[in-house]
């Protein structure tokens, strides 16, 4: 089972993040999350917090 076992990219992942950390997706194809949405209030800048 590739997709979610130790030795597949996922599986190493999951097993080395922890909660919290900041993941960077790149060549997505989505429009990127408003940083006032309540989700992402991390990247606003403090003068527009």
């Amino acid at each position: 089972m590739e997709g979610g076992s130790d030795n597949s990219a996922a599986g190493a992942f999951f097993n080395s993040s922890l909660i919290g950390d900041v993941v960077k997706v790149v060549h997505s194809k989505e429009k990127a999350v408003a940083p006032d949405n309540g989700l992402g209030g991390w990247n606003l800048p403090w003068a527009n917090w």
